[in-house]
């Protein structure tokens, strides 16, 4: 077996282990309420109630996720774990691709270090990979805008490679709104790479293309979006910056492949297989640091203005990123850049220390997501409740959402604010919204809430009778009402 051969092998490993770490924790984790508001989103039954719950605002991301899947289930049925599946499929498939362009330029062990490295150790990877939402499918597209990038530097333009490119960028951008951060970085990266032929690769622009194809339906959603879901603290406190990196690698953990390289060869002469040169790795190399500075300059940002966009998952294309640099540092190990069998041990000794992080951190994971610690476990109502087969109405997105999707067939909605109920509406049919008034047709239902009290919610008028606790937890309040007797 060839050597890359063997390493690609080895990549197919690594991947499975991720999968199967991925598929154990699935079932352990709670619904929540993001991942509800994608459920929804893509359930209709024709484009017309698709295009009401777009153009309603509450879908914060821009429509390509929602409209990729909202086709997928008129084919077939997605449940809640299938979404979360299919994040696990984008991020592989992203794994894959930096991976295949990674050992065209810099070697196969450096690539397998690259990317093996940080799909095994980063926990924004890992928890992206079990959500029912956009970040795997934005991290894949940030691995295709790497990728044609790239070809577009080294290879004679060609129409094909400029439409691949064309359609990465786009992509990028429909699928989050800082897609747009860093796909303009990556233009600007491969304008940096250039050299001389920069002015005409900026006149024939397929990242400028794909900026001018969004403008339209930028201007329409974010005209059209409710901010009432964002309204929500994001941490950015300078610990919360430094998570956002050191979650990601483990300095420590790159240098074992550099250190037993010098301890098997420390004067490695042999003459390298040189793939590709230093300045056929230009692009990727200031894409890399560009894409990996983003945290910090929205972090920055989210102190000196009013902004504040500083939240892990919206950077996750950063993660290609560190695949790039770090094999690229590996890449200048003569030993790991001579791409023969020697590096396999070394290899293998960094790959097989990785798995072990990824078991452990599978291990912290299945401890906070266990119901008695996990904050969506603790708004599930218990099956004692569903059992009772009368209306449950909920107060509060919080306590709604993770329940409904559970107790769909006897579910209600209580919105009181005539705006905001109307918009719910629009954005499902599948949602029974009411209020108050409209609850005065139910001779007996059950009320569950995060904070509204019994005292709170007679207070609004209604006039049926509260029986005494119908169901405690440590966040839930509910009680049991009935229509007084004549």
């Amino acid at each position: 077996m060839s050597v890359d051969r063997s390493f690609s092998v080895l990549l197919v490993l690594l991947g499975s282990v991720f999968a199967i770490c991925t598929i154990h924790l699935i079932p352990h984790k709670a619904p929540w309420v993001d991942e509800m508001y994608t459920w929804y989103g893509i359930h209709h039954d024709d484009f017309g109630q698709f295009w009401d719950s777009i153009s309603s605002g509450i879908n914060y991301s821009p429509p390509l996720y929602f409209f990729f899947n909202w086709i997928w289930q008129l084919l077939l049925p997605l449940s809640l774990n299938g979404l979360r599946a299919e994040s696990l499929l984008w991020i592989l498939g992203g794994t894959v691709m930096v991976y295949l362009m990674l050992r065209k330029q810099l070697g196969s062990a450096a690539a397998i270090v690259g990317v093996g490295g940080v799909l095994l150790q980063s926990g924004l990877l890992l928890g992206q990979s079990m959500e029912a939402r956009s970040y795997g499918l934005f991290f894949f597209y940030g691995a295709a805008v790497l990728y044609t990038g790239q070809s577009l530097t080294n290879e004679k333009r060609t129409r094909r490679t400029w439409t691949w490119a064309f359609i990465a960028h786009l992509a990028l951008c429909l699928t989050h709104y800082l897609g747009i951060v860093f796909s303009g970085l990556a233009a600007l990266s491969r304008y940096l790479a250039m050299g001389p032929r920069r002015n005409r690769a900026i006149r024939t622009s397929p990242e400028i293309a794909s900026w001018l194809a969004c403008l339209p339906v930028y201007g329409y959603l974010i005209s059209r979006q409710s901010d009432h879901l964002a309204a929500w603290p994001r941490p950015n406190d300078l610990k919360d910056l430094l998570s956002s990196y050191l979650d990601s690698i483990h300095p420590l953990f790159f240098s074992i492949p550099i250190i037993f390289a010098l301890f098997l060869n420390p004067t490695y002469k042999k003459k390298m297989n040189r793939i590709g040169s230093e300045d056929n790795n230009k692009f990727i190399l200031f894409c890399s640091i560009f894409w990996i500075s983003i945290p910090a300059l929205i972090w920055l940002l989210s102190h000196i203005t009013p902004l504040n966009l500083f939240k892990d998952r919206y950077f996750i294309p950063k993660e290609a990123a560190w695949m790039v640099l770090i094999a690229w540092v590996i890449a200048h190990v003569p030993l790991l850049r001579s791409n023969s069998r020697k590096t396999l041990f070394p290899v293998g000794a960094c790959i097989f220390l990785g798995v072990g992080i990824l078991t452990l951190s599978t291990q912290r994971q299945l401890f906070a997501l266990h119901p008695s610690r996990n904050y969506y476990h603790w708004l599930i109502a218990d099956d004692e409740t569903a059992r009772e087969d009368i209306p449950i109405i909920f107060s509060g997105d919080p306590v709604f959402f993770p329940n409904t999707y559970q107790y769909s067939r006897q579910s209600y909605f209580l919105i009181d604010q005539r705006d905001q109920n109307l918009l719910y509406k629009k954005f499902s049919k599948k949602i029974r919204v009411i209020d108050i008034d409209e609850i005065k047709r139910f001779s007996q239902f059950i009320l569950i809430s995060e904070h509204l009290t019994k005292e709170k919610f007679l207070e609004k008028g209604f006039v049926m009778k509260s029986e005494e606790p119908f169901h405690e937890s440590l966040r839930l309040f509910a009680h049991r009402f009935r229509a007084p007797r004549n």
